[in-house]
């Protein structure tokens, strides 16, 4: 991936929390690694500047290689850095116990909130979610929110200084879809339905 210098900036300075954070709890990261990492997070970083591309980036690096180091590594840097300090961050998590995790990790109680059903939960941040730049989640309270048909971007809890959060993360799983299903009963009547419908069709062509 081709960066801007801004972009690149950013990119190294998270690649050197990565480093430290990994130090400091006796981690063994390698120069490939690092670099897997760097690359992880660029669409983040992408978003932080504003240049947020209409599509999903999915990290395939394997369970346990790094991936939420290099998202609360990224969610420090993004928060102490003065100039992005109007850009807010959300990170959709597995679990209230992941969040707790989450919560620990970062270990930044000015700039966390967080967004759960559970009131207990929402206390372990800091600040109030709609005042938090890094804002944390669960996956399925953000599908409980969805249910109303709104877009992400209209909803007004998950906004931040007045607008919709530009960084936005996903750990773990993701389904963009909800199946759906058909029982033989339905299946069976469709036919009845075409045939309707084109006798429609038929009438209003005429």
């Amino acid at each position: 991936m081709d960066v801007v210098p801004p972009l690149r900036d950013l990119l190294e300075e998270v690649a050197e929390e990565i480093a430290r954070i990994a130090q400091l709890r006796g981690l063994e990261v390698t120069a490939d690694r690092l670099d897997a990492l760097r690359g992880a997070v660029a669409p983040l970083g992408l978003m932080a500047m504003g240049n947020p591309d209409p599509v999903l980036y999915l990290c395939s690096l394997e369970p346990g290689g790094g991936k939420t180091l290099a998202v609360t590594s990224f969610a420090r840097v993004l928060a102490r850095r003065t100039d992005l300090r109007d850009v807010g961050m959300v990170v959709c998590l597995s679990s209230k116990d992941a969040i707790r995790e989450f919560v620990a990790a970062l270990d930044l109680p000015s700039s966390l909130g967080v967004l759960t059903g559970d009131p207990l939960v929402n206390k372990l941040a800091g600040i109030r979610p709609i005042a938090a730049q890094i804002l944390a989640t669960t996956q399925q309270f953000l599908g409980a929110m969805a249910q109303s048909s709104q877009p992400f971007s209209k909803m007004e809890a998950y906004w931040f200084k007045g607008y919709p959060r530009q960084v936005r993360g996903w750990d773990e799983g993701h389904l963009p879809r909800q199946p759906v299903t058909l029982d033989h009963y339905a299946i069976a009547s469709l036919p009845r339905l075409f045939w309707r419908a084109s006798r429609e069709w038929s009438s209003a062509g005429r």
